[in-house]
């Protein structure tokens, strides 16, 4: 029988110490749990590894590493909304604004010598739809974790970042969302 995992890293935050990363994990695996954090333990960036069954074949984890793959690679977290484990590869989701800063990551990669290919690219329409600000605030939202749970940050905090006062920054938002799940739903 072939022992295969599939990991996907559902959340991944920098620590505090150095330049590592700190990431909650799900994963599918024939392998143990006990198994699989011993193994994932023994890379040499990691520091703690620890999964926990779930249910069968399934389960979570937190892996802690000396370094955190996104900002090695010059990516900012703002821009990562997903990584899984795919064949012994980190394969990404990333959200940019435009085709330039697509070039700026892969300018970015290339001069760091890494290895990569980019497997699609989509573009998603709010334009036609949202106005320019109620895209910027969606966007900037989103990309600082409004829509977590728990929220690393406030609506304030969010309002003072594009110097709006919060009910203005609520309101577009509110907007936002409406017209999101109004284009969705018809």
């Amino acid at each position: 029988m072939k022992e295969s995992s599939d990991v996907e890293i559902v959340s991944c935050r920098p620590v505090f110490k150095g330049s590592g990363a700190s990431a909650f994990v799900r994963f599918r695996s024939l392998v143990d749990a006990k198994i699989l954090s011993t193994r994932v333990s023994s890379h040499p960036y990691v520091v703690k590894a620890r999964f926990r069954a779930m249910g069968k074949n399934s389960g979570v984890g937190l892996v802690e590493s000396i370094q955190c793959p996104c900002s090695s690679l010059g990516l900012s977290y703002m821009h990562v909304l997903g990584i899984r484990v795919e064949k012994g590869s980190l394969v990404f989701r990333l959200l940019v604004q435009d085709e330039k800063e697509v070039q700026e990551i892969v300018d970015g990669l290339r001069s760091r010598g890494v290895r990569f290919r980019v497997e699609d690219i989509r573009r998603i329409h709010a334009k036609r739809f949202l106005t320019p600000r109620q895209e910027q605030v969606l966007l900037h939202s989103y990309l600082n974790g409004y829509f977590d749970n728990p929220r690393p940050v406030t609506l304030s905090k969010l309002a003072k970042d594009l110097e709006i006062t919060p009910p203005s920054y609520m309101e577009l938002l509110r907007k936002a969302l409406k017209k999101v799940v109004s284009a969705s739903f018809t």
